[in-house]
């Protein structure tokens, strides 16, 4: 989701598991592949940066960036063998974001209102009636609740704040880990190849690849192939290419022979497109050439998309290349898919890390300053003389689900309408 240091990282001692043998990847036989690319199309697999007395962990970044042998290094327009524009991975390695083993245990108090969300809180007999619980003096700790902004002050019904809405959540099973995953997807939706730190793909490619990954993966029975992801996925360069590239997964997959196809030696296309990132026939690093494609290239392009592994699990041996969303973070992923991200174009460096990493844009404050808007020209959902009660119910429940009314006063707007 950074740049990221664009050589190879070769390390025969590397932990189990993130191999081609351990827990990301299974075991593979040695497998034929298509015959070789020319010397200078090959990647240059030369290089360590690992476990060598050569190594200095404090090298000048920007020699580590650098030319190193003519080959082109950073986040570049990148091409497929044939020549196509595709994907870049250029991280070589996975990061782990930790195990979530803590829960949170609200009050008596605070757990009760929590519970209330969109009933009366204040009420004992509401509150008993509803959780099936007494608690004495209900207006006091909610009217402490609404000081500490967990609940939203006045009116009849309670409302719970932001804060109060994370306390709930946090109390229910994996609780945190929901929360994260929350904000997670929302951070991964946002990140588009377009912007100006990376410049990883043209202008005119407006794709969202996390984005894309979920969704397609939400699409096909909550599980995606590393190489439906290398072969159809990768290609897509507008987020609206990404129906057909779905129905084009779902096809192959009704095919017999899809199983010896999928994650197979051949980089040329068949059931599906041709792979954009292949697996070469020689190795450094005594992996298999699929193992080596999966670990150099998939494994960490995946891990990412699945924030560690909270979102999206490695496959493993019984997985046989499948990524998979688990159950538990499958009604987070739906809601967070089902409407596309938008594509923004940035001023600069500053303005794109704003957003990506905070979700702050300048154009979200003073949006209409100095804009004369012509009256005749607005699109009226609802003329004033036709506005009733039902008609601002059923607005306000699209817009702001959560705000809390009374009937009395719509009946009054509307009947001033």
């Amino acid at each position: 989701m950074t740049p990221e240091l664009d050589f190879p990282q070769a390390n025969e001692n590397a932990t189990p598991g993130m191999g081609a043998q351990g827990a990301d990847n299974p075991p593979e036989a040695q497998v034929p592949v298509d015959e070789p690319l020319p010397p200078e199309a090959a990647p240059d697999l030369s290089l360590t940066t690992e476990g060598t007395e050569a190594d200095d962990p404090e090298a000048d970044e920007e020699a580590a960036l650098g030319d190193r042998g003519g080959r082109p290094t950073g986040l570049l327009p990148n091409r497929t063998p044939d020549g196509d524009l595709c994907w870049p991975t250029p991280d070589r390695d996975s990061l782990q974001i930790g195990k979530f083993e803590g829960s949170y245990e609200p009050s008596r108090f605070i757990g009760a209102l929590l519970r209330m969300d969109g009933r009366n809180g204040r009420s004992e007999i509401e509150i008993r009636e509803t959780i099936g619980e007494r608690i004495s003096r209900p207006r006091r700790c909610h009217l402490m609740a609404e000081r500490m902004a967990i609940l939203h002050p006045f009116g009849g019904i309670t409302k719970l704040g932001r804060l109060g809405r994370m306390l709930r959540n946090a109390a229910q099973p994996d609780g945190f880990k929901k929360m994260i995953a929350g904000e997670a997807l929302e951070l991964l939706k946002r990140y588009q190849f377009n912007n100006p730190a990376e410049k990883a793909l043209p202008p005119e490619c407006d794709v969202h690849p996390y984005y894309v990954v979920l969704k397609a993966t939400a699409a096909l029975d909550w599980r995606i192939h590393w190489d439906e992801v290398n072969r159809e996925l990768m290609r897509i360069m507008r987020d609206e290419q990404l129906d057909q590239a779905i129905e084009n997964i779902r096809q192959a997959r009704r095919d017999p022979n899809y199983a010896t196809f999928i994650g197979s030696g051949t980089n040329a296309s068949g059931l599906l497109r041709a792979r954009t990132h292949h697996a070469y026939p020689t190795s450094s690093l005594a992996k298999t050439p699929i193992g080596q494609l999966c670990d150099r290239e998939m494994t960490p392009f995946l891990k990412k998309a699945g924030f560690g592994g909270i979102i999206l699990e490695s496959p493993g041996t019984p997985g046989k290349g499948y990524w998979k969303v688990p159950e538990n973070m499958r009604e987070l992923v739906q809601r967070a898919v089902a409407e596309a991200p938008i594509t923004r174009v940035f001023a600069s460096k500053e303005e794109w890390v704003d957003w990506f990493c905070e979700g702050l844009t300048g154009v979200q404050e003073g949006l209409l300053d100095g804009i004369e808007v012509n009256e005749d020209e607005l699109d009226v959902a609802v003329p004033v003389s036709e506005l009733t009660l039902e008609k601002l119910k059923a607005a306000i429940s699209r817009h702001d689900p959560e705000l809390a009314y009374k009937d009395e006063l719509l009946g009054a707007i509307a009947e001033f309408g």
